[in-house]
């Protein structure tokens, strides 16, 4: 009888470990001149200590980051955020690429977006304004 309270006991402690370990996070991203939304790009958070990168698509604006999932959250943790809003098409006229983007680029790469988060239990959402790109 020992060894069966044991074992659920076991059970139910990895369990209990297992959950709530990532913490839902939420978002939207818009533009700092008018506050209009982000129409569509993707979204990087970079744990640089523990190694570990989630992603998320941005539509209309909101992102939803998961790591083993699209939705289940985030580890607990210091993140620094990419954000890459680039989109290219093929000219069918020319048969050039051309590409559309819509950020500054400093919001492509970790080390100049000047984007960081600290994830934890009390975080749920985090709201960002971007700079639009100007040629």
């Amino acid at each position: 009888m020992l060894r069966l309270h044991t074992f659920c006991f076991l059970v139910l402690l990895m369990f209990l470990v297992g959950c709530g370990k990532n913490v839902p996070l939420k978002g939207t991203i818009t533009f700092s001149d008018d506050g209009s939304p982000l129409p569509e790009g993707t979204i990087a958070f970079v744990n640089t200590k523990e190694n570990r990168m989630s992603r998320g698509d941005v539509r209309d604006g909101k992102f939803v980051i998961g790591t083993e999932k699209l939705t289940n959250g985030l580890p607990p943790g210091i993140y620094q955020i990419s954000i890459d809003a680039t989109s290219s098409y093929v000219d069918e006229s020319t048969g050039r690429t051309i590409e559309t983007r819509r950020i500054d680029p400093k919001y492509e790469d970790i080390a100049t977006s000047g984007l960081s988060l600290e994830v934890n239990a009390s975080t749920k959402v985090y709201n960002i304004q971007v700079d639009r790109f100007v040629p």
